[in-house]
């Protein structure tokens, strides 16, 4: 994952630094700013990569049922 991919998907989830440190167990916020503007010295961990994705399916998924039960009388 690039840093535009996971400052992407931190938009997405409507994360900013702090909360998304606090959401992946990241050290603090700072290790998510380096982490999205490419200053990591490992860049975006696979782990954390992982979570991310994972924290976007089941953002969907929540989604996908909230339209569902809006169909149903």
């Amino acid at each position: 994952m690039t840093p535009a991919k996971f400052t992407a998907a931190l938009r997405k989830l409507g994360l900013n630094q702090r909360q998304a440190a606090i959401a992946l167990h990241i050290k603090d916020e700072v290790t998510v700013w380096r982490m999205a503007n490419g200053k990591g010295k490992r860049g975006i961990p696979g782990p954390v990569e992982v979570a991310v994705e994972t924290m976007i399916a089941l953002q969907a998924a929540q989604e996908e049922i909230k339209r569902l039960r809006e169909l149903v009388p």
